[in-house]
């Protein structure tokens, strides 16, 4: 099996590439999780794959290929991957450190598949929520 190397390219930064560096190691410093927002690129794009999701992690990188698939637990978010060299098999382009992390970035994803397969999700929880309210017998206002 190949080694791998790990190359720098510390001589060769400039300044605008330090300022990102150094605002990428800030927020790796305070423990803060940048924001996911994911977006749904495809519906069933082929076979056994529900959907394709591009997922943007804060102003740091965006993730393309991301699937939804279906599986005998339930609904589940695979990233995207790559063919290894003599036929060693594919293995995860980027994966996540942290499993908690991984829960947000599936969480995000699950969320915008949701919505985009059922756009009145969010609203129709708030008619049912207000539905409730009434008693039997009793007509909703129509207040203007």
């Amino acid at each position: 099996m190949p080694e791998t190397t790990y190359l720098g390219n510390e001589g060769s930064i400039g300044q605008e590439d330090r300022v990102e560096n150094e605002e990428l190691q800030e927020t790796m410093e305070q423990n803060t999780i940048p924001a996911f927002q994911s977006i749904i690129t495809n519906l069933q794009p082929e076979t056994g794959i529900l959907a394709t999701a591009e997922v943007r992690i804060g102003d740091i990188c965006t993730i393309r290929n991301v699937k939804v698939k279906e599986n005998d637990y339930g609904i589940e978010v695979v990233m995207p991957r790559t063919k290894m060299p003599f036929h060693a098999g594919y293995k995860d382009a980027c994966f996540f450190e942290s499993r908690e992390i991984r829960e947000q970035f599936d969480q995000s994803v699950l969320c915008a598949y949701e919505q985009q397969m059922d756009p009145g999700h969010e609203m129709g929880q708030e008619l049912i929520e207000d539905d409730m309210e009434w008693e039997e017998g009793e007509e909703p206002e129509m207040g203007m």
